[in-house]
């Protein structure tokens, strides 16, 4: 589930970790559309969902490999650190940090862990307390939180396609609602302006996006009472 939400629907979350899972075989393409700081722990001898091989989707290594390259890690190996081996519970863990993302991707990997949750009561790693950790640092910006928490008052207000885009992006603006003098504002996704201008309802637009980073944008189409926010995906 939270790898799917981590591919689908990451617009509400700032981090993701998961636990014992996979990006599965229903999610035929995994487009998050952002870098995303992504944690995970798995037991290599967990029979639920394997680590090297299962039947439910990508094993560990190829999921992994999603992560880093949706994040642009270098190729270079992760950096490895062996947790000290204290509590007698016949596991050890293997912490793996990849190189040069634009966003984290982290693995705690545990020896001979079945399909279990750690504690710090009686392991050498508490999960709970390594997602705050990891969960911490980061946060959604003023762009995100408006597109994740707002209830707008008009739905189905324009159509933006085709999303994702690499070239020339139409926003056709439908909504009747609308007055008739329309602000239309393209957010970056530090919230940063990239573009506005003015326009009329059933009006049609079309944006070159060709030399914009690759990345999520947000459509702030307003007038006097009301607003829309509309998130689409640049991707060359």
């Amino acid at each position: 589930m939270v790898q799917r939400m981590a591919c689908e629907s990451n617009e509400r979350f700032a981090a993701i970790a998961s636990i014992a899972g996979t990006i599965g075989n229903k999610i035929y393409n995994c487009n998050p559309g952002r870098f995303l700081p992504i944690l995970h722990f798995h037991g290599t001898s967990d029979l639920n969902v394997g680590y090297y091989i299962t039947l439910f989707g990508l094993n560990v290594e190829d999921m992994l490999s999603v992560w880093t390259k949706n994040n642009q890690c270098s190729n270079q190996p992760p950096l490895r650190t062996d947790i000290p081996n204290i509590k007698n519970d016949g596991l050890t863990v293997e912490h793996y940090v990849y190189q040069n993302c634009k966003q984290p991707v982290e693995l705690f990997k545990v020896n001979n862990a079945e399909h279990i949750l750690l504690n710090q009561e009686n392991n050498d790693i508490d999960y709970a307390v390594e997602m705050w950790k990891f969960f911490n640092p980061h946060a959604l910006n003023e762009a995100e939180v408006i597109s994740a928490n707002h209830q707008f008052k008009i739905k189905e207000k324009i159509k933006i396609y085709p999303n994702p885009v690499s070239n020339l992006l139409t926003i056709d603006v439908v909504a009747s609602e609308f007055q008739n003098n329309i602000d239309i504002n393209i957010l970056d996704i530090n919230g940063k302006q990239v573009l506005t201008f003015e326009s009329n309802k059933n009006n049609i637009h079309q944006i070159d996006c060709s030399k914009w980073s690759n990345g999520v944008y947000f459509i702030k189409i307003s007038d006097d009472e009301n607003f829309s926010i509309t998130k689409f995906n640049v991707i060359h």
